[in-house]
């Protein structure tokens, strides 16, 4: 019996002492986890949460969420009024699975809005003001432009969303239509 146990030992050791875990099963543990607490959150219509844990969600899974947590994120971001971050987890979620819901509310964003690539000349300074002529009343929209105006201030350069309509910047004059493809706006002096 004494022998039988000494060749079993190995064998019990081998069961007993736990394998180290891989950092993959460690980052697949997270997002796994991340992505049931951003599926609640939603559910629950808690957004905050739910967008904090779609933005942790995508550091963990280097970008590559599933389309299920793309587009729960975009309901969070739709919900808290970020016109820029729906359009990107749109464009993500359609990079997956080019579906019906996500080209209807494409088409719903770009409705409202349309995509600039705005970028300064490096020598102008001061930098010119944003000038929408038809300030938009919703809220939505304002933020969106204000974020423009201050990254244009700024960084000297903006891309995303900016609200339908025309638009002023230095010499430039512009006009931002419901299209995916952006507007491009260059302004050396």
């Amino acid at each position: 019996m004494r022998l039988c146990l000494l060749r079993l030992l190995p064998l019990l050791l081998l069961v007993a002492v736990p394998r180290p875990v891989q950092a993959g099963q460690v980052e697949d543990a997270e997002v796994q986890r991340l992505s049931v607490e951003l599926r609640d959150r939603v559910a629950d219509a808690r957004w905050e949460a739910a967008d904090t844990d779609y933005r942790r969600l995508v550091a963990v899974a280097g970008g590559q969420p599933a389309y299920a947590d793309h587009w729960r994120g975009y309901l969070a971001a739709q919900a808290l009024g970020d016109a820029n971050a729906e359009h990107g987890r749109l464009l993500a979620a359609r990079a997956l699975d080019d579906s019906d819901e996500v080209s209807v509310a494409l088409a719903q964003l770009l409705a409202w809005y349309g995509s600039v690539d705005i970028r300064l000349g490096g020598h102008l300074d001061p930098r010119p003001p944003l000038t929408m002529l038809d300030v938009p009343f919703e809220a939505d929209q304002r933020r969106v432009l204000e974020a423009a105006t201050i990254a244009i201030a700024e960084q000297g350069r903006y891309q995303g969303l900016l609200p339908l309509g025309m638009y002023t910047l230095g010499s430039a004059r512009f006009e931002v239509l419901g299209e995916e493809r952006p507007v491009r706006v260059r302004v050396a002096r």
